[in-house]
């Protein structure tokens, strides 16, 4: 469990980690598409407190670099994969990396967790569709809850959602 020191710079990011990310597949699933929708917008949301005393985490994902979100307001500890600093290409997202006034902190996530994310993402169909840097960001958040607060409050068996989709004649029922 590697932690780099605080971001300052996009060139200062870890070179010690090698792995590209891999592409999407055409399809994503519903799940795929609401964890990568929470990341890129879990710094949209604005902190409301502090619980007991605990610093708020916030784990990134490249949509926000990207976008240009400023969430510096939105926590107190900021963390991310080497790999999203990678991700980071264009002269405008890392021109706005450049800007970011709080330390980020890269952050290796332990085998066991990056197979308890593998390991659901399988049961739930939606393992395909992630890229390597997704799983190991969510990967971290796994991770980061489980120091903070363990992970007996944690899923180990997606849950099963229906749909019931109708237009017009036509009446879909969807399971995941």
């Amino acid at each position: 469990m590697a932690e780099s020191p605080s971001h300052t710079s996009p060139n200062s990011s870890d070179s010690s980690t090698s792995s590209a990310p891999l592409s999407h597949s055409s399809s994503s699933s519903t799940w795929a598409s609401a964890a990568k929708s929470y990341l890129a917008s879990a710094a949209a949301v604005p902190v409301s407190g502090k619980e007991k005393g605990k610093r708020k985490k916030v784990v990134l994902d490249t949509a926000p670099f990207i976008r240009g979100v400023r969430f510096e307001s939105f926590g107190d500890e900021f963390y991310t994969v080497p790999e999203v600093l990678k991700e980071i290409r264009d002269s405008k997202a890392r021109a706005f990396l450049d800007q970011i006034m709080v330390p980020i902190r890269t952050r290796e996530p332990t085998p066991e967790a990056y197979n308890a994310v593998v390991e659901f993402s399988r049961k739930s169909g939606d393992y395909p569709s992630l890229s390597r840097t997704d799983l190991k960001v969510l990967a971290l958040v796994y991770l980061l809850e489980k120091e903070t607060c363990g992970t007996a409050h944690l899923r180990t068996e997606p849950k099963s959602v229906c749909f019931l989709s109708s237009h017009s004649h036509i009446t879909l029922l969807t399971c995941f």
